[in-house]
């Protein structure tokens, strides 16, 4: 990185990190023998924090750390040939050194000076081959380099050899992998054994007041992640599709021209200002690099694990693997990482609302919440209320349960309780705070969106409204509910034995609160669950009033209207709300050790099978199918450029990246001289580089 950005040879690059390593290393020392921290002490002290798996920020980077391992594994280096032709298709053979396998990859190469990527297998030493056959005319090869982890190494021209035909013009082109490379090639499994390492010394094998599988559970969680992170990397599309060209626009939408009409502007029945603005952010800092959100994508789920995680941690003790288990469900392709980038504004709400779970769990006492906490709790809230239209509601669904547990203890004449009850006191600021800042979010929302789109009542962006007087509304929600156990299937009695227990357990904690004297734990887990059960119920309302209208009107058949619902990734909520809605809601049961064992060991079994079948058939099939989409449209832009080169009049539809036409977004980004142009385009890079 600094021989890229400060443009030196990698050589002096490594001697500038030496030399600012040693007064780092002086300084660290000194730190150290200061504090007299024997090697056996720091090792101790290493061990005991990384084992704090009830902290969030423990257990972030567990999961981070865990994905950028995955990442390495999968890394591949990239050849960079830069060449002048009148353009064609090259083919990269990679020929293995002892069994003289083949891998081949096709690339179309535009005409003119440009430099063609490739990412070859991360393998031992091989040679590479180019075909050129399937070039129009004669071609130049100006320069080969490849790069690892942003080190560069120039091919010189005693590793290339070409292959004439018999009027000398290149055949093919033979290179020589430099021994270099293949030795950096050992670099992930270093890094991978290390960690192995790390993680057999530090994971703890029991948490504090858990049993023994809860800690594995939480590995499991972490190990979906890892496997995750490296399918949507190196499986699945790297350039913007569909709805996330809109950014490189002219019009209100655009974050990459100077002009900020994104902060107003609405779309699909929302206003996204949230995700917006994080998504400015990135394309300025990376030159239009939409990779870059992508990844942003994945780091905010991993939080929303570190804090669903660490919630169970707190609240759950009966059932918490259970519950980790079934969250790892969402950690999923068909959620909002599987095809649109900017799909992840949905998540952020519950990414910020479980964040705002976990920071009342801070406030006591003890520790009465103060206004710079408040100040906090409304940004959290705020923040998720412009995130999306359905961002409020977790924060409503906060301050109604507070409201129904008052209001049915205040039924059982039990106001002297709550008078007694300090929960009641040090908590009640910071949910009036939540509640009333999520109210007032989505006073903007409707006020935004209602402006531009008319009234929601009538029409959503994508259908009619449906009504709960339609039967179609309950069915869509029934699907939608059945879909977040990880199955596809149309069941009925799958998503109504679904949709029994999450009604079922919504009046039992009904119940607890109406009938039970509570510990501050006890009301404070009751506060959650049924949060966290209003939320979702709300929000698949919302969901099946907007999306069910996409059934056919005349459908009388269950599974055409829940088969609808579960192609959609609206179940995304669910999948991460329910797990924390029935351990929790499981704490108010009484049940023997002999009663939980015989319900833990099949679900668990049942959910592990559910979820190896999405990381190992749906997860990769549906990334791939992506990643052919992306190829696709690269294809298609690089054919309508050759054919305009003749007639200026072709259109760039390319239906694989945009329902409608590129021009406009094509013109944009090859003016701003953005990554997306770099790699669709071919561009030569400058052979100082």
């Amino acid at each position: 990185m600094i021989s890229e950005g400060l443009g030196v040879p990698p050589s002096l690059s490594a001697i500038f990190v030496i030399i600012l390593s040693v007064p780092i290393n002086f300084l660290a020392v000194r730190w150290v023998m200061h504090q007299n921290y024997t090697p056996q002490m720091l090792w101790h002290k290493f061990q005991l924090k990384a084992g704090q798996l009830t902290q969030p920020k423990i257990i972030f980077l567990w999961l981070i750390s865990s994905a950028t391992v995955a990442l390495f594994l999968g890394y591949h280096p990239k050849l960079e040939i830069t060449l002048r032709s009148a353009g064609g298709q090259m083919q990269l053979t990679q020929i293995q050194p002892f069994t003289h396998s083949t891998e081949s990859t096709t690339q179309q190469v535009l005409s003119g000076s440009r430099t063609v990527v490739f990412y070859p297998s991360n393998k031992l030493a091989r040679s590479l081959v180019l075909d050129t056959s399937g070039f129009k005319g004669s071609v130049q090869l100006l320069r080969v380099d490849y790069e690892y982890l942003g080190l560069r190494k120039n091919i010189r021209s005693g590793s290339i050899k070409n292959q004439l035909d018999e009027t000398g013009e290149i055949l093919a082109i033979s290179i020589k992998v430099p021994v270099i490379v293949t030795i950096f090639g050992l670099i992930p499994w270093l890094i991978t054994g290390l960690f192995v390492f790390i993680l057999i010394k530090f994971w703890p094998r029991q948490l504090d007041q858990h049993h023994s599988a809860t800690s594995w559970a939480v590995a499991w969680v972490v190990f979906c992640f890892s496997i995750f992170a490296y399918q949507v990397v190196w499986l699945s599309a790297w350039l913007p599709l569909w709805d996330d060209w809109r950014y490189y626009s002219n019009g209100h939408f655009s974050l990459i021209n100077e002009r900020f009409n994104w902060i107003f502007a609405s779309s699909n029945d929302t206003y996204f200002l949230t995700g917006a603005t994080i998504d400015w952010t990135l394309l300025k800092v990376f030159n239009g690099d939409f990779f870059a959100i992508r990844i942003f994508a994945l780091i905010a789920l991993a939080g929303f694990l570190s804090f669903a995680i660490a919630l169970l941690l707190h609240f759950s003790r009966n059932f918490t693997a259970v519950a980790l288990i079934f969250l790892s469900l969402c950690i999923s392709s068909a959620g909002y990482w599987g095809h649109t980038g900017v799909a992840y504004h949905q998540m952020l709400p519950i990414l910020l609302f479980t964040w705002s779970l976990w920071q009342l769990t801070k406030i006591s006492t003890q520790r009465p919440s103060t206004p710079v906490h408040l100040v906090f709790f409304a940004s959290l809230a705020l923040a998720a209320g412009l995130a999306y239209i359905s961002g409020p509601i977790p924060f409503i669904s906060l301050g109604i349960a507070s409201l129904v547990i008052k209001t049915l203890q205040w039924l059982q004449a039990r106001s002297e309780i709550i008078r007694t009850n300090q929960d009641g006191n040090h908590w009640q600021p910071a949910l009036l705070t939540l509640s009333l800042v999520g109210v007032a979010a989505m006073v903007i929302q409707l006020g935004i969106v209602i402006s531009r789109q008319g009234s929601l009542l009538e029409r959503s962006h994508a259908s009619v409204t449906v009504m709960p007087t339609e039967a179609r509304f309950w069915w869509f929600l029934a699907g939608l509910y059945g879909r977040a156990t990880g199955l596809h299937s149309t069941s009925v009695w799958l998503d109504l034995l679904v949709v029994t227990l999450f009604f079922a357990s919504l009046i039992f904690l009904a119940y607890i609160a109406y009938r039970n004297r509570l510990s501050t734990h006890e009301r404070q887990t009751l506060l959650i669950a049924i949060a966290c059960g209003l939320g979702a119920i709300f929000y698949v309302c919302m969901v099946s009033a907007g999306r069910s209208g996409l059934a056919p009107r005349d459908a009388t058949s269950w599974t055409q209207i829940a088969a609808e619902a579960k192609s959609r990734f609206h179940y995304w909520w669910l999948a991460a709300l329910l797990p924390i809605f029935f351990a929790l809601t499981l704490e108010f049961v009484k049940l023997n050790a002999t009663w939980r064992r015989r319900i833990t060991l099949p679900l668990i079994f049942s959910l592990i099978l559910f979820k190896s079948n999405q990381i190992l058939i749906e997860d990769p099939q549906q990334f791939k199918s992506v990643k052919l989409k992306e190829v696709s449209g690269i294809n298609c832009i690089r054919t309508r450029w050759m054919e305009a080169q003749h007639d200026k009049s072709k259109r760039y539809d390319c239906i694989d990246f945009y329902p409608g036409t590129l021009n406009g977004f094509l013109k944009t980004i090859i003016a701003r001289n953005l990554e997306p142009a770099t790699e669709i385009f071919q561009y030569q890079k400058p052979l100082s580089e």
